[in-house]
């Protein structure tokens, strides 16, 4: 009587004293006889083979509810992997491995399935055949073990007789070796595995089968309509990043350069540059010239001979209403009194010059510019 399957991928049994112990379980759909007719598995540790057995399969073999490979026992405790290859007609049809830790007795169980043969993917999990999809034709969704599987049912067909490509009666899935397991499908003409031998899209067969259009655009490529193609992705270059396709849904992003120029936002008192793949517009330092009298003032364009916020310089504002104006060349503010100087700190309200502002030290005048001395009311400069 066969052993019970052990359900989940790894599973703790019974420990040993002798060395341990590991099981090895097989289950997938693929039919015997139509799609495969034997299982060859292989054992390493360390990246080392330990040992490799073959199995001929037949009728007798109960594929969906799963088979026992291997019993091993002594073995010592490491990394280890077991490897399942299924062929037919001594071609390759579909191989998965499971990779492991070895510290306790083991039962591994290896899912291969029609729809996911080789370590690239995972086979749809489940809790009942409700999760698993539609059926196909007479191929059956069925919940088996957590895992999806399409299983033939001979008895929707009036015949007796279901295909593996889900058609009552001989098909293509009847007839043909298998395919070479673990090889990329790069091309229009790829490997497509049972029911479609040889991949060629304008085969009714391949249709749903994956293939690769070549197009970076593009993913999820399968058979459709006589053609392989898939859905489009557009990859479009931002103001600090370049963005590719490399195949997949998503766009591989690649960040400009630090520091290098991106999108001008119309200001001429910000440097536009990249900083970590965004585009930044950083203020240019208080006092920064922009020709005559005109300078940049808190990231912004200002006329320090008009503006009464920054007459003369950022930030010296003139005191009520009193007017920015020019005097000796230079722009200042009018006043009565000290005080309506720039705060009065640092500034005089010169009587000399026909009541106008002036500073008397470099410590009344704004970031890192300096009280400049002359004939005429003194002013800061940058």
């Amino acid at each position: 009587m066969r052993p019970p399957l052990i359900a989940l991928v790894t599973v703790a049994l019974v420990g040993c004293t002798a060395g341990l112990e590991l099981s090895v379980d097989l289950r997938t759909d693929l039919v015997v006889g139509a799609e495969v007719d034997e299982v060859e598995w292989v054992w390493e540790r360390g990246g080392q083979e330990l040992g490799r057995a073959q199995m001929t399969l037949d009728a007798s073999h109960d594929l969906v509810e799963g088979i026992r490979l291997a019993d091993l026992r002594s073995l010592s405790p490491g990394a280890y992997r077991v490897r399942a290859t299924l062929r037919r007609g001594g071609l390759d049809v579909a191989e998965r491995s499971r990779a492991f830790q070895l510290e306790q007795d083991l039962a591994v169980l290896i899912t291969l399935t029609r729809a996911c043969g080789d370590d690239g993917c995972e086979a749809a999990s489940c809790a009942s055949s409700a999760d698993c999809g539609p059926s196909d034709g007479c191929l059956q969704a069925r919940c088996v073990g957590r895992s999806c599987l399409a299983v033939p049912e001979h008895g929707l067909c009036a015949d007796g007789r279901c295909s593996p490509d889900g058609r009552c009666g001989p098909s293509a899935g009847d007839a043909g070796p298998g395919r070479d397991a673990g090889e990329v499908d790069a091309g229009p003409r790829a490997d497509a595995g049972p029911g479609c031998a040889t991949l060629d899209c304008a085969d009714p067969a391949c249709t749903g089968r994956a293939c690769d259009d070549a197009d970076a655009c593009t993913h999820g490529d399968v058979c459709d309509m006589g053609r392989c193609g898939g859905s489009p992705i557009v990859c479009e270059d931002g103001p600090c990043e370049s963005r590719s396709c490399d195949g997949s849904a998503t766009c591989v992003i690649t960040p400009r350069a630090e520091g290098a120029a991106c999108t001008d936002d119309g200001n001429e008192c910000t440097a536009d540059v990249c900083r970590s793949g965004t585009c930044a517009h950083e203020p240019a330092a208080d006092g920064t010239g922009l020709g005559g009298f005109r300078m940049c003032c808190g990231g912004v364009g200002i006329d320090s001979a008009t503006d009464r916020n920054h007459c003369g310089g950022c930030g010296l504002a003139c005191a009520g209403s009193f007017p920015c104006t020019m005097h000796s060349g230079r722009p200042t503010c009018d006043c009565t009194a000290n005080v309506e100087c720039q705060g009065g700190s640092g500034w005089l309200c010169s009587t000399t010059y026909g009541l106008v502002c002036a500073c008397t030290s470099s410590a009344g005048c704004p970031g890192s510019s300096v009280c400049i001395e002359r004939t005429g009311p003194d002013y800061c400069q940058y």
